[in-house]
């Protein structure tokens, strides 16, 4: 730790009398590429509440460590966490007895701690820690995904809104994860594109669901 410590004070004394603004800066970052992953995979809680949640986090500790203010660390970070932890609540939802949302909001909880360790001057540990939560996101999935299958699914139905929030309901009461999805209207009709992942037998069940609905004009699948 003394080696870690001694880095961070290099690092802050290069950054010199800019230090408050390169501090927002990196948390900036962090927040854009985490929020960038979140935006990826079509969560609300993207590129605009990640940053924001980085940044907010490095003010609220930075005001900690004012001289002659009545802040003190212990106390701004309990109330960081409990603002962050409303903002967690806001994004996991149940549907049909599937939770989703909670890496999301995972996600929220460990950028503002990130931009907490950043306004504490900790820059080499935040970025270690950045780039393992970055590795989680991005490769543990591939992992999981092994024992899964990622269809793409196309269905042509006459339009109708509630019908396709109906189809959309669907996938998660079968517990199958929408990785992205796209729909276009035609006339009286609508094309629908899913790309989804999830085991073989949910696949199986839910296409036995589709092919038997007489509403569906055209289904199709096809392996990714």
């Amino acid at each position: 730790m003394d080696t870690l410590d001694a880095v961070d004070t290099a690092i802050g004394a290069m950054f010199g009398s800019f230090a408050p603004l390169i501090k927002l800066a990196i948390a900036l970052l962090i927040g854009i590429l985490i929020g960038w992953e979140r935006e990826y995979r079509e969560n609300i809680a993207g590129m605009r509440i990640m940053p924001l949640v980085a940044v907010g986090a490095t003010l609220f500790a930075g005001f900690g460590g004012i001289e002659g203010k009545q802040f003190i660390n212990a106390q701004v970070a309990a109330g960081v966490v409990t603002g962050v932890g409303f903002l967690g609540a806001g994004v996991i939802k149940r549907e049909s007895g599937v939770l989703s949302g909670v890496t999301t909001a995972a996600c929220i909880w460990v950028t503002a701690a990130l931009g907490m360790g950043i306004s504490l001057g900790a820059y080499v540990a935040m970025g270690l820690v950045t780039g393992a939560v970055l590795l989680i996101l991005w490769v543990f999935p591939h992992f999981t995904a092994r024992s899964n299958h990622s269809l793409y699914y196309e269905i042509i139905a006459p339009y109708d809104e509630e019908r396709y929030e109906q189809f959309q309901r669907r996938f998660t009461e079968n517990k199958l994860e929408i990785l992205r999805h796209s729909w276009s209207r035609n006339g009286d009709q609508m094309m629908c594109l899913w790309y989804v992942n999830g085991l073989p037998e949910s696949h199986e069940r839910l296409g036995r669901l589709f092919i038997s609905d007489l509403e569906i004009t055209q289904f199709n699948t096809k392996l990714s």
